[in-house]
């Protein structure tokens, strides 16, 4: 299996995007040995006490934090999982970009749980209305040059088989 995997993980807050995100690279160290690096935007709202403290007007800055890691994954040869919303092809642009530049086969693990899950289980108390709008981007059908490894549907709400998750992104490279 070729080792150039990025795994753009797509969904609602609340979609169970970083509980698969976590529970894949584990996965995945455990099949090829290798540990993926998962980068989050959210990473950069943890403080040094493992807390996490969101300020609104730093987002941009978050994004930025979080493409500097996948550029740096990805330059150095790992596996990477970014773990963001990504509702949008704009939003997945410049990671599909970055991949492409270092040869990379990236897959899009879409969560499809219900947004009305998703307003229940979310932990960033983001606004219904904002959800609201969030579902209505992953509703678009992303370009195929986006997603040339596959899209992998899952739903948080039901039992999340992340074992053969991982083994049919494996599976493509074989």
């Amino acid at each position: 299996m070729p080792e150039k995997i990025a795994i753009i993980m797509r969904g609602l807050p609340g979609s169970g995007k970083s509980w698969t995100a976590r529970a894949l690279a584990r996965t995945l160290k455990a099949l090829t040995g290798q540990a993926p690096v998962v980068v989050s935007a959210d990473d950069y709202f943890v403080g040094e006490d493992g807390v996490y403290r969101y300020v609104p007007h730093e987002q941009g800055e978050a994004h930025k934090q979080c493409l500097r890691r996948f550029m740096e994954a990805t330059a150095s040869g790992e596996v990477v999982v970014v773990d963001n919303t990504n509702t949008s092809a704009h939003e997945l642009s410049p990671y599909v970009g970055i991949a492409g530049v270092h040869d990379y086969t990236v897959h899009v693990v879409e969560m499809t749980t219900h947004p009305n899950a998703c307003l229940r289980l979310q932990t960033h108390d983001v606004p219904e209305f904002v959800v609201g709008q969030m579902a209505a981007r992953l509703r678009a059908p992303l370009p195929p040059y986006l997603c040339p490894g596959g899209v992998f549907e899952v739903d948080a709400e039901r039992r999340v088989d992340v074992a053969s998750l991982a083994r049919d992104i494996c599976e493509f490279h074989d």
